[in-house]
């Protein structure tokens, strides 16, 4: 359950951003493959960064909780995985996230 609420929290802000900030296709890029809505089973088009996504946040999790400021954390651990690993260019949304 506390999987599938950080999940959504974390669509929910990568989707505020993006809305402010449209020029930003690494974002929508991300949210595209995290996107629930596609399959009838309800899981994210790319389960493998579903896949990373869990396990980035999983090590913040403290007995089935996540504060605001974890989630923050996982959320610009995530980004900065993704531009490490991938070359996403993320330098602007992971700014954005730390200073919010």
């Amino acid at each position: 359950m506390i999987f599938q609420k950080a999940f959504y929290k974390t669509i929910d802000l990568l989707e505020t951003y993006y809305d402010n900030h449209k020029q930003d296709d690494a974002i929508i890029t991300i949210l595209s493959d995290l996107d629930c809505t596609i399959f009838e089973d309800g899981k994210p088009v790319d389960q493998a960064v579903y896949t990373d996504w869990k396990n980035l946040i999983s090590t913040l999790i403290k007995n089935e909780e996540l504060s605001d400021n974890d989630m923050k954390d996982a959320l610009i651990n995530f980004l900065i995985y993704y531009q490490e690993e991938f070359g996403y260019k993320l330098e602007d949304a992971i700014d954005y996230f730390k200073n919010i």
